[in-house]
């Protein structure tokens, strides 16, 4: 009985791998010369794509370095450092030492965007161009969020590749768009243009308020950065030594969402306490949620959300008997809205698996069969059927089933610039900024209410803002590296890492 067993797992496991083989093709002849390759990476970037290469070709072996385990080293030494003053060490650092150190990786991947510039400008990765040109490898069918925003942060040339990422549309309400009488968003629209459509659809039925939009989570303030980010500005310059925000383009993003607010367009944020009120005790699922719940006719929604939509418009979720379950109704997506007719910059991307060649690889050709594979049109219909997050291959990027959605609107669109915190970090010793920033939701908060105006708000938090970099700047001079303690706002201790909104 055992040997019947053990025979029927031998069966299926060598049914399994055939599977594998004619999924992705003939590779390597099995006696090629066997060959390691060495991946930087964290453990579970590494489970999910490195074994999928050594499957499908045979006479390579992948060895990680554990990217893991480096971090835990880099957290060890900050924490046992004794001199308050001395330089931190960073995330590039850790990058810059595995890159160059003797056992160098041959494939990198690159956790942390806001280091990939970095890396970039100190020459520590290959640049793929003449790779893609030699190949005559199709990036064709890359999606522009992907493709052009990496080549954005190599300064015009492609230094990496993403084979998943996130992006984020504008959700609407199809029902509640008929029921007014308004006529659908389309892609490419600006904010103006939606604000527009979103005045047309805020009203009030059976006591409740119904809104045009919602930006998505957080207050208004975090809404605001979000716009920020998609304009381009920073209130700090390269340097870090003069603070700019009393400006027209932070005076017009400021007031308006203060007017939207004013004029109930955009939804407040949930109030819990209110809602409890109202619905005597009742089970109410995703009530909170301003889209799901109809309170919404438009919100900002990343990609990944579709699922959780998915399953409640087509009754897939039960929490009992009792619960009231929101109204379903018909939706679509379009691009995220874009600041100026003709722009092509959409909102934040995030990318999942990106990765890059070390300058110093040992097996740069191998390590850019590796990138091409892991970036390739197999692997990406592959893995289109087991994932809910996008492709970088738009191709393979399907709906579920029976859904018909306009998918491009997620990946139309370049992607906005981050904010780079961690030069800030840097050269502060371990203070993120925002002990300024905090400053800047104060004043927000000040001229929102009207307790200030909104020039006179944002002349307040320039001349705050500019004292406290100031003083941020003395310290340097002062001690050769500002201390933790001696920062304006008391920021201190290691910097998180940033949470996707």
């Amino acid at each position: 009985m055992k040997r019947n067993k053990w025979f029927l797992i031998l069966a299926l496991l060598s049914m399994g791998m055939t599977l594998l083989t004619g999924c992705f093709g003939q590779t390597e002849p099995v006696n090629s010369q066997p060959k390691t390759l060495k991946v930087l990476a964290s453990e579970w970037v590494y489970r999910d794509f490195g074994q999928l290469f050594e499957i499908t070709h045979e006479n390579v072996t992948t060895e990680l370095i554990n990217m893991d385990q480096l971090y835990q080293k880099m957290y060890s030494q900050q924490q046992n450092m004794k001199d308050p003053n001395a330089k931190p060490i960073e995330p590039i650092d850790i990058y810059r030492e595995a890159l160059t150190g003797p056992n160098p990786p041959d494939v990198v991947y690159i956790d942390n965007v806001a280091i990939f510039p970095k890396l970039v400008e100190e020459g520590l990765l290959q640049p793929l161009d003449t790779y893609i040109q030699k190949e005559k490898y199709d990036t064709t069918g890359i999606a522009p969020a992907v493709i052009d925003g990496i080549k954005e942060m190599g300064n015009g040339t492609l230094y990496a590749l993403a084979p998943n990422f996130s992006a984020a549309a504008l959700f609407y309400n199809k029902t509640f768009f008929d029921k007014r009488g308004v006529e659908y968003p389309k892609d490419h629209m600006t904010w103006d243009q939606i604000f527009n459509l979103a005045r047309q659809l805020t009203y009030e039925e059976n006591g409740e308020k119904k809104y045009g939009l919602s930006m998505g989570y957080g207050d208004l303030y975090n809404q605001v950065q979000q716009f920020v980010s998609q304009s381009g500005l920073s209130p700090f310059d390269k340097d870090f030594k003069t603070f700019t925000v009393n400006t027209p383009e932070y005076e017009k993003i400021w007031s308006t969402f203060i007017d939207m607010q004013k004029q109930e367009v955009i939804a407040p944020p949930f109030n819990y306490e209110e809602q409890v009120k109202k619905n005597g005790g009742k089970m109410m699922p995703f009530v909170e949620h301003d889209f799901i719940s109809g309170r919404a006719a438009m919100m900002v929604m990343r990609y990944e959300e579709i699922r959780q939509l998915y399953d409640v418009m087509n009754g897939n979720m039960y929490f009992g008997p009792d619960a009231q379950m929101p109204e379903k109704f018909d939706w679509d997506v379009v691009t995220y809205p874009v600041m100026e007719e003709g722009s092509d910059i959409g909102g934040l991307v995030y990318y999942n698996g990106m990765m890059a060649i070390n300058a110093k690889a040992q097996e740069p050709d191998l390590a850019w069969e590796y990138v091409a594979f892991m970036n390739g049109d197999k692997v990406a219909k592959a893995r289109s059927q087991a994932s809910w997050q996008l492709s970088s291959r738009t191709e393979y990027n399907q709906p579920p089933a029976g859904l018909n959605i306009n998918m491009q609107a997620f990946t139309a669109l370049k992607p906005a610039p981050m904010q780079d915190d961690n030069a800030f970090y840097t050269k502060f010793n371990r203070l993120d900024p925002w002990s300024i920033y905090q400053v800047g939701q104060q004043e927000f908060e000040a001229a929102r209410t009207g307790q200030k105006t909104v020039q006179q708000a944002l002349a307040d938090y320039q001349k705050k803002g500019q004292e406290m970099l100031d003083n941020l700047n003395k310290g340097l001079m002062t001690n050769g590296q500002q201390s933790p303690q001696q920062s304006v706002g008391g920021a201190s201790g290691v910097r998180p890492m940033p949470v996707m909104p």
